[in-house]
């Protein structure tokens, strides 16, 4: 049914347009990187990791374009992922996004957008496990309108956004056991949904050599076959709804030096997110019963500095992110999994390096390490992990076109 009304979209998007009129402007960007992961001193075999975007761009004059972009990503190194319940340990990632988009400029200062799309995503949690049956693969098929609109003759030449997405996913391979996972999530298909979701940003020029950019985000969801549990372990009429706000700013800064041949940047990014679900918690084994499960706080703050040397081109970034999550009800648990009096509470530190060196117009060498500590009050790791500590490092080839 997804694909089908995925052919029927492209049809209609091929059919409104001039094709025989149409200028071909092809995009392409390609990473090939090799290297290595630790995980807890651990280290994992050599691996690879590739990224390719291809943008096959129609134009069909200056105020319309078709878009058809196809991203996709294989990580052959160990990595740790984010999810709901915490942090998960993957041997091997692939994702797959066709994205669709129609873009419209009646005029340059006025951008509208309509786009759609599908994601494949395939993980696997050791490597003999065979690709496509992932516990957490997932299918996500969306679509969305964005306008934009510039003020070139504003002071401050502000640039405005604002739009709609809306989208589902689905896990065609999710089945967990409630003493592993809690009697809310348990049995098939309980994590799939429907999401939409609105959302506004704005970049400012400050002034010559500083950028401010902002955005905010409220998206609300519904969980298809998920039923609210209740205090007596049964479930509820209702269905899961969650509701999300995200607020974003960031500041950018033109660091002026006293060298022709050295630019420096200088960034400063902060986000918060506010998770609330009608969700509570079950804990068969223990009979424990907890509120509003998933909700918290998080807030995410870290600098960036960025030199480029004249005229080769060398640049070297170096980030640092501090992150914290505080869950309301969510308590605490020792390593034998009995739940302690204070809230669970979550922080991540990341660091990162990355060198990149043109060596012809479109081909650059790039070498990048990273660091990440996560640090918990939460020592129950039967399942998710939520204190540890990861490195990678990776070097290989960019080819821009």
């Amino acid at each position: 049914m997804r694909k089908r009304i995925l052919w029927i979209i492209v049809v209609l998007l091929w059919y409104s347009i001039p094709v025989f009129s149409a200028e071909f402007v092809p995009v392409f960007d390609l990473h090939l990187l090799g290297g290595q992961s630790w995980f807890q001193n651990e280290m994992s075999s050599a691996g690879v990791n590739f990224n390719l975007n291809f943008t096959p761009a129609l134009k069909f004059s200056e105020s319309l374009s078709f878009l058809p972009v196809y991203s996709g990503w294989y990580l052959g190194n160990k990595q740790m992922a984010q999810l709901e319940g915490g942090g998960f340990l993957y041997q091997e990632t692939q994702d797959h996004i066709l994205n669709l988009e129609l873009l419209h400029k009646p005029i340059p200062e006025i951008k509208s957008r309509l786009s759609m799309g599908y994601k494949k995503e395939w993980a696997k949690e050791t490597k003999d496990e065979f690709w496509g049956t992932g516990l957490y693969d997932y299918d996500k098929v969306s679509i969305g309108i964005q306008q934009e609109r510039q003020f070139t003759r504003w002071k401050f030449q502000p640039v405005i956004k604002g739009g709609v997405d809306v989208y589902a996913v689905f896990y065609p391979n999710y089945n967990s056991l409630a003493s592993e996972v809690g009697k809310e999530v348990a049995g098939r298909k309980m994590l799939d949904h429907l999401t939409g979701e609105i959302f506004f940003n704005e970049a400012i020029l400050l002034t010559d050599s500083l950028i401010l950019r902002g955005d905010y985000a409220f998206s609300y969801g519904n969980f298809f076959e998920q039923y609210v549990i209740t205090e007596s372990a049964d479930y509820s009429a209702n269905k899961r709804q969650d509701y999300i706000n995200e607020l974003g700013l960031d500041l950018t800064y033109f660091i002026p030096l006293p060298f022709e041949n050295l630019e420096s940047t200088l960034g400063l990014n902060y986000r918060a997110k506010l998770n609330q679900s009608s969700q509570n918690h079950y804990d068969v084994e223990r009979y424990i019963f907890i509120p509003y499960f998933y909700d918290y706080l998080q807030h995410k703050i870290g600098p960036q500095i960025t030199f480029t040397l004249i005229p080769s081109n060398l640049s070297i970034s170096i980030s640092y992110d501090y992150a914290h999550k505080q869950f309301f009800e969510r308590l605490a648990q020792n390593s034998t999994g009995d739940y302690l009096a204070e809230k669970m509470d979550w922080s991540l530190h990341n660091y990162g390096l990355r060198i990149s060196y043109p060596i012809l117009k479109s081909l650059s060498v790039e070498i990048s390490g990273g660091l990440q500590q996560s640090i918990s009050n939460n020592r129950f790791e039967r399942i998710y992990r939520y204190n540890y500590v990861s490195a990678n490092y990776l070097a290989g080839i960019a080819w821009e076109y």
